[in-house]
């Protein structure tokens, strides 16, 4: 349902990557923000798939990301 309202953890995330890239061009996350931002679209068509295909959130879906040491 969160897919469906545009309110996934992807969608809320490329939302902030988006705000940080623009507030501050030079910052490190801004400097992959096209990458991010395309990896994350590229998992909502993926869960979307999924879903279609088996009518239930892939198990991915509620493991929380881990993140690179460093990454930010």
């Amino acid at each position: 349902m969160l897919r469906l309202n545009n309110a996934s953890r992807f969608t809320v995330a490329s939302i902030a990557l988006s705000r940080v890239a623009h507030a501050q061009p030079n910052h490190k996350v801004s400097v992959n923000s096209h990458e991010l931002s395309s990896f994350w679209k590229h998992q909502l068509v993926e869960h979307e798939k999924y879903t279609i295909e088996h009518g239930e959130d892939p198990d991915w879906c509620g493991k929380i990301p881990e993140l690179e040491s460093g990454a930010v």
